[in-house]
């Protein structure tokens, strides 16, 4: 008999990467992309791969990493990591916004006539 208490890891369980895990992923992403990933992203890291594992239907983050590293399926989802553990920052592509010209208290002084 199984009381309300009890914890069983179920399909879509919400256990994390372990600390191996994670170093993997870390190590492929500064690798392929020299961006680092330090151990504090690990939740990040989390929270963004879990929806990947559910939209391909896996259990857990666990057989996620086992499907990249040890069954060949980096080749297919190398740029789908990249992307979803990175910040995509897109302001660079954009129109240069004007930008105040900074005036010195000189510079709004009236300039005096000539020869005065």
């Amino acid at each position: 008999m199984t009381s309300r208490h009890d914890h069983r890891p179920t399909g879509h369980d919400q256990v994390g990467l372990r600390n191996s895990e994670f170093t993997r992923l870390a190590d492929f992403v500064q690798g392929y992309s020299g961006i680092r990933m330090p151990p504090m992203k690990k939740t990040l890291m989390e929270g963004r791969l879990r929806r990947r594992v559910k939209a391909l239907g896996m259990s857990d983050l666990a057989e996620y990493c086992r499907y990249l590293f040890d069954e060949g399926g980096l080749d297919a989802e190398a740029d789908f990591v990249i992307d979803v553990v990175t910040t995509n920052t897109t302001d660079f592509f954009r129109e240069p916004q004007p930008q105040p010209v900074a005036q010195s208290p000189s510079s709004t002084a009236t300039p005096s006539p000539k020869g005065t």
